[in-house]
């Protein structure tokens, strides 16, 4: 097996919160997670596996993880069976690529789980699409900020948005994302590279899914906002943290949601 299409899989065993606490502290170096009742299986490329290993250790109740070797091919047949149609608010459906599911009534967001995050059935993906059906409006200049598998990008342009401006520093995602308009028949600006070399956060409506340490550090350089800005990628264990930073920087939280141990905010 090749490195060009190997994969290491990081097996976590222990209770759901356990796990996705870890989940959170590693939502940086990985490139897909496939959560399941009892156990997480997180995917990564040219990992140190000592340094996760430490970062398992050190921020988790866990006693149990492994990892095993995945080739690329094997991530859709990993999928398939827990990849499940979700309805949100009965107006949207998210499904898998290969459903033939059709709603008149109901936006529909098809999705390919390729290697990257941002299927919907993460609590903090659900969070933002609730938000994202709540505060758009059509005509909007929409920043989607580590966009991923582009779930939300795609959602913004059936909500007819003016401009889509999506950005993420994975490579790795841009096959994916790709992939994801195309079989919405969406489209959106694209760009590898990093928010943080964003001059202009000047739009409607921006959304930010990223950890909250990206997030303590990015808030403040977002005070040129025209409109709403929807985070989330929070745990209920840190929404004080964040909360600090927000009012700190003269936001003012107007929504808030929570599933689970995930919080989501919407400021301005």
């Amino acid at each position: 097996m090749s490195n060009s299409d190997s994969y290491s899989s990081l097996i976590l065993k222990g209770q759901k919160l356990d796990r996705e606490i870890i989940s959170a502290y590693l939502e940086e170096y990985y490139l897909g997670i496939n959560e399941q009742d009892s156990s997480t299986e997180i995917y990564f490329k040219n990992i140190n596996k000592n340094k996760i290993d430490g970062i398992v250790s050190s921020n988790s109740k866990l006693v149990k993880w492994f990892w095993e070797d995945v080739k690329t091919q094997d991530w859709m047949h990993n999928w398939k069976p827990y990849f499940k149609d979700i309805s949100i608010d009965d107006k949207l459906v998210v499904v898998p690529d290969w459903s033939k599911r059709c709603d008149n009534d109901k936006i529909i967001l098809k999705i390919n789980p390729g290697m990257a995050f941002g299927t919907g059935h993460h609590e903090t993906t659900e969070l933002m699409i609730r938000f994202i059906l709540k505060y758009h409006r059509k005509n909007m200049d929409v920043l989607d900020l580590g966009t991923g598998s582009g779930i939300l990008s795609v959602l913004a342009y059936k909500l007819q948005s003016k401009t889509i401006y999506s950005i993420d520093n994975d490579p790795v995602i841009k096959d994916n994302f790709i992939k994801n308009m195309l079989i919405n028949n969406s489209s959106a600006s694209f760009k590898i590279d990093s928010c943080f070399n964003l001059k202009d956060f000047s739009y409607d409506l921006i959304l930010a899914n990223i950890n909250k340490n990206i997030l303590i550090d990015l808030i403040p350089l977002m005070i040129d906002r025209k409109g709403f800005i929807i985070l989330s990628g929070i745990l209920e264990s840190d929404y004080d943290e964040l909360l600090n930073i927000i009012n700190a920087n003269d936001f003012s939280v107007i929504d808030f949601n929570k599933i689970n141990e995930w919080v989501g905010v919407v400021i301005k």
